[in-house]
């Protein structure tokens, strides 16, 4: 009889681990779906481009500011990746590394550019700054200067 209840356990742990595996596969696949391939497929340039030029103007490359204390180079006050370890402050997402906080700001981008809520890159900085920024006017200004364009340059226009 012990043999048999073994057995059972084992069958049962390789059912379990079976379907952890499923499990993980679907997470994959959702997330892909959510970010529009960015987590295996890499992030274009244009991305890069504007969440670089975001970073810049929310002060991520400024040593000892909030962002780069964070780990959080677009000053995100939501968890976008599910990888943030706490709010501070400010509202702010601290995210446990730099990586993290980039592949959420990637998000963000990407973001701008779907159909669901920005038609597809068609704002201009201007409106997303409106949106998205306290002092919008200065931080429109500081990622249009980043960019080389001007604040009235729609999203899709810049490559």
């Amino acid at each position: 009889m012990p043999c048999i209840r073994i057995f059972r356990s084992l069958r049962k742990r390789r059912k379990r681990t079976v379907n952890k595996s499923v499990g993980v596969w679907v997470i994959l696949g959702i997330a892909l779906l959510l970010t529009g391939g960015v987590a295996l497929s890499g992030v274009s340039p244009t991305i890069k481009k504007i969440a670089n030029a975001i970073a810049t103007a929310e002060g991520f490359f400024v040593k000892g500011s909030l962002p780069q204390q964070y780990h959080n180079p677009g000053d995100l006050t939501k968890d976008l990746n599910g990888k943030g370890i706490g709010t501070g402050s400010q509202g702010l997402i601290m995210y446990p590394d730099d990586e993290s906080g980039w592949e959420a700001l990637y998000m963000q981008v990407q973001y701008f550019f779907s159909e669901d809520k920005w038609g597809n890159g068609e704002y201009t900085i201007s409106q997303i700054a409106q949106t998205y920024a306290g002092d919008w006017i200065n931080w429109a200004s500081n990622v249009a200067a980043e960019l080389g364009v001007t604040t009235d340059t729609r999203l899709n226009q810049i490559s």
